[in-house]
């Protein structure tokens, strides 16, 4: 029924366009006789001319309309759902269409006969049955307008279904001729006068590059169709693959066809501006979507493509030529003309096809392993390079030295690949190796990289080495294998050992590249893409490891490390190229943690279980301090890790600021006795790393490194959690730092003192919490062990202050400090130790002190100041918003304070008394159980020696025998 209206909409359509150009003859006939005669001309033939050229471009639309939907088998149906909800008489579009035009083409041929036969025929008469054929294809038009309407939602909402379409040639050539010349018709509505169109704006711009892209892949499907001949609906008939590749591209077509007749029929409807109901019409982000279902810079449209062309080769379809002789068809070399739109470059046309030739032969069920999207994104990164000369005309070729470099690698791969999965021996490695493949594609190689761009070079010069070192281990390798020195099975593990580092390599190179470049997405923080890097420089580590590559399973492991290292390239080139990633970089880690207990049970164990248990804070503070000490000798052989160095150094100070901090709070948690001990372990067998890559760097020391600082991540992290639960307790007891704490520890951490100082202490209170709005310094001067810090530790834990002021922290300055390490601490007492801030420069670190700062009352803590420049270098950080915020400084040299404050009262420590200094010494020493008779004058004789709380907390080293 369908098929049959089809056809007779056909012939009707056929009436339509010979009886117009009939009338159209006969109208100009008539014309030139009237002008010959001596009578004035009757002009009427000019409005009659302009009716005829209406009415043609009308039946135009129609016959666009249904050429262009015809091969859609619901058209129809759609059409007739639509009126059947209106009335009882439900009709098809065909034949709706085809009733119409054989009405409108007798009434066409009845004008014609009137002027012919009739002798006093009018030209007015002739204008009004013309009119008349004019009101009833305007009819149509509307009804046929509303189900365009109806055919471009659906065909948005739902994909397109069509009959297989391997054999239907008219389809890949007349129709989307069809479908080009509405596109280009679409242009014309501005300027009918142009030919060829020639674009103005953005928009015409946009539908010359879809009408190119129409046009490229016409060639491309109808050379490969008339190779294969009848060859080719068999193939497509028996691989589900290809059917389905050309249905996805044909049922674009088709949208692209009904939104063009949407536009055509939008255009002649009543409107004050045609061109702005056009413009609407085809500006619409549909169009857009459309086009881009079937550009090559597309992966998704890519992979679909790359999955095609292996269907194909499949088939292994054989012709005869012109002399008899079976052959291949060159497939691969019309898509790779196709995809640089026939501008022959010849090095990378070739070098493409090689590539894609040497995938699809070899059979290799990589879809999942990344090294299919790997390469399909490349020949993504073709299209997008090639880009210009296909959308926009360009002339010039784009420079392609890059790309061809990666063409190299990956080809290199393929061929490590190709031998790893070959029924053959080892031998016809050795022998390929020599006098084919491998050899070429170093030379290829070695060509190409020297034409890279400056910027690129480095990388260039990188990946040549790598392959020439790779080249001279497979050369080596064969001759091993000859000789019988190693079996077949080391050689392959070996083999795939060296393909592993191959792929690795790159995966580095190109995260660096997205690192050093702009391309990285709004959408990826920057500390992603650096943890992602790490996770590939920690892979790394295992390549050298003879006990992984020894395994029996390793054949098994490997390929997860290369599959995992592939999708994390494939990640990069989606950011380099700025095409929707086809991987999240949530799916990457996801990936990373499902093989990091893989990797850690074919890595070496850690040889140390039990540690040594000592006090957590003593030992956490000598590490901090070993850790700087290393870091400025920078010796070579923490090269490696010496980012890891800073990093743990910077987490184990802040680690060590929350653990004194909730000593402070003397609060008695599981979680937190269970954090300690964890801590304590890890910061010993970091202790042990890095002295093993002191003395004697071996690459499992760096494996292990990867693991500790994961560990010490973790708890970060966890330290974090517990500070937020803890942050609102409140401050009951001050408590005495043991001591085995360092008395110049940074941390806000008093002992108790038994002598009572409140004068001096309620004078500073004072100072802090009154007087001028305006931000204000309080500086403690004194001698040497008289006690500044002890008393700046017992006015910050007050409770007046702790209210008083919305943040506090504490910083210590010393002789020699480090102005990003003064700032990492005061952020750390005011918001916990993050590994955020850890990672910040020191500028950011500037601003976010500030910005922390802003608004909020704080009172910061400066001990031990021994020059003014360290006051400078934060002073911007501390802003002054009027509302009472305080510096409180300690220093031995009372100078320094008046510079940091001019004309300013510094408030001077009184020495302590006789009688309080010896108060203090013996509770010290007798722990409040009073001093023998035979101590007693020896230790008065020491007391007034001390004068303050510092030497005599010093004197705890003597004690009773």
């Amino acid at each position: 029924m369908a098929a049959a209206a089809a056809c007779a909409s056909a012939s009707s359509l056929g009436l339509i366009d010979s009886a117009l150009v009939e009338l159209r003859n006969q109208c100009n006939k008539c014309f030139r006789e009237d002008l010959d005669r001596p009578s004035e001309p009757n002009f009427e033939w000019l409005s009659f001319s302009d009716n005829i050229e209406a009415l043609s471009r009308d039946w135009l639309l129609l016959k666009t309309f249904w050429e262009s939907i015809y091969v859609w088998s619901d058209a129809g149906k759609v059409f007739l759902k639509e009126k059947s909800e209106q009335n009882r008489e439900p009709q098809s579009l065909a034949l709706k269409i085809d009733a119409a035009a054989k009405e409108v083409a007798a009434d066409l041929i009845s004008i014609r006969v009137y002027g012919e036969h009739e002798e006093e025929y009018s030209v007015s008469e002739m204008n009004n049955l013309l009119a008349d054929c004019m009101r009833k294809s305007e009819q149509l038009m509307a009804e046929v307008g509303e189900a365009v309407d109806h055919l471009t939602v659906s065909s948005i909402q739902v994909q397109v279904k069509l009959h297989s379409l391997a054999d239907h040639r008219t389809f890949w050539t007349t129709f989307l001729s069809l479908v080009r010349r509405n596109l280009r018709l679409s242009l014309l509505w501005y300027d009918r006068s142009i030919d060829p169109p020639i674009p103005t704006n953005s928009l015409d711009k946009q539908i010359l590059a879809l009408d190119n892209e129409i046009s490229s892949f016409k060639k491309y499907i109808t050379a490969i169709q008339k190779e294969f001949g009848s060859n080719f609906p068999v193939a497509a008939a028996s691989d589900h693959v290809i059917d389905d590749f050309l249905k996805h591209v044909a049922s674009v077509f088709v949208r692209i066809a009904i939104e063009s007749c949407s536009c055509w029929s939008n255009s002649n409807k009543k409107s004050t501006d045609r061109i702005e109901v056009v413009k609407s019409k085809l500006t619409n982000k549909q169009l857009v979507d459309l086009h881009y279902e079937i550009d090559p810079t597309n992966p998704k449209f890519m992979e679909f493509h790359l999955k095609f062309l292996k269907a194909i080769k499949k088939m292994k379809i054989k012709v005869v030529d012109f002399l008899f002789c079976q052959r291949q068809v060159d497939f691969v070399g019309y898509f790779c003309s196709y995809l640089l739109t026939q501008r022959t470059h010849i090095a990378l046309e070739r070098e493409l096809k090689s590539l894609v030739s040497i995938f699809i032969s070899q059979q290799l069920e990589d879809d999942d392993s990344g090294l299919f999207q790997e390469i399909s994104l490349l020949l993504v990164e073709a299209a997008c390079l090639w880009e210009p000369v296909r959308k926009l005309g360009e002339t010039r070729w784009p420079p392609c030295s890059e790309l061809l470099t990666k063409v190299c690698l990956l080809k290199a791969e393929l061929f490590l690949k190709g031998q790893l999965y070959n029924s053959n021996s080892f031998s016809v490695i050795f022998n390929r190796y020599h006098y084919g493949g491998f050899h070429n594609i170093l030379e290829n190689l070695r060509r190409f990289s020297k034409d890279i761009p400056q910027e690129k070079m480095e990388y260039g010069k990188q990946r040549l080495e790598l392959i020439e070192k790779v080249a001279k281990e497979v050369a080596f390798l064969c001759e091993q294998f000859e000789a019988k020195k190693i079996t077949e099975s080391m050689a392959k593990n070996s083999l795939l050992q060296l393909l592993l580092k191959m792929v690795v390599f790159k995966s580095k190179s190109f995260f660096m590249e997205l690192l050093n470049s702009n391309a990285i997405s709004i959408a990826y923080e920057k500390d992603q893409i650096v943890s992602l890097l790490e996770q590939l420089k920690f892979l790394d580590l295992l390549l050298p490891n003879k006990q992984s590559k020894d395994r029996e399973d390793v054949d098994m492991i490997f390929p997860q490390i290369e599959a995992l290292a592939r999708w994390m390239m494939c990640f990069s080139c989606s950011c380099t190229i700025k095409r929707q990633s086809i991987i999240s970089v949530s799916e990457l880690q996801d990936k990373v943690k499902h093989i990091k207990p893989k990797l850690k049970e074919i890595g070496p164990q850690f040889p140390l279980s039990n540690f040594p248990k000592t006090c957590i804070q003593g030992f956490i503070d000598f590490l901090c301090r070993k850790l700087g000490e290393l870091l400025k000798y920078d010796p070579k052989s923490i090269a490696p890790v010496k980012h890891h160095v800073v990093e743990i150094r910077l987490n184990l100070k802040s680690l060590s600021s929350f653990l004194v901090k909730v000593s402070v709070l003397n609060i008695e948690h599981q979680e937190l006795k269970d954090l300690g001990n964890h801590l304590i372990n890890l910061a010993y067998k970091i202790e042990y790393v890095v002295d093993s890559i002191q003395v004697d760097a071996h690459w499992q020391h760096f494996f292990w490194f990867g693991y500790l600082i994961e560990e010490l991540r973790l708890v970060d992290r966890q330290a974090s959690q517990i500070h937020e639960i803890i942050s609102d307790a409140k401050v009951q007891n001050v408590t005495l730092v043991s001591c085995d704490m360092k008395s110049q520890g940074r941390t806000p951490v008093i002992h108790e003192m038994v002598v009572n100082l409140w004068d001096e202490e309620e004078v500073i209170i004072d100072r802090l919490t009154r007087g001028s709005s305006h931000r204000d310094i309080v500086s403690i001067v004194g001698m040497p062990g008289l006690g500044k810090t002890t008393m700046a530790r017992k006015v910050y834990n007050n409770k007046k202050i702790v209210y008083h002021f919305h943040h506090h922290a504490w910083c210590t300055v010393s002789q020699v400090y480090d102005k990003k390490e003064l700032l990492l601490e005061i952020l750390s007492d005011i918001h916990g130790p993050t590994s955020e801030i850890h990672q910040m420069s020191q500028e950011d670190l500037e601003l976010k002190l500030h910005q922390c700062l802003l608004k909020n009352r704080y009172l910061i803590v400066m001990d031990d100041v021994w020059d003014v420049g360290a006051w400078n270098d934060l002073d911007k950080s501390f802003p002054d918003d009027v509302n009472g915020s305080r510096i409180l400084i300690t220093s031995r040299i009372r100078d320094v304070t008046m510079e940091i404050k001019p004309n300013a009262d510094p408030h001077s420590l009184r020495p302590f008394s006789d009688d309080e200094s010896w108060k203090l010494l013996e509770e010290k020493v007798f722990q409040g159980e009073g001093s023998p008779e035979e101590f007693l004058l020896v230790g008065q004789k020491i007391a007034q020696q001390c004068k303050g709380p510092t030497s005599c907390s010093c004197c705890n080293i003597w004690s009773p025998p």
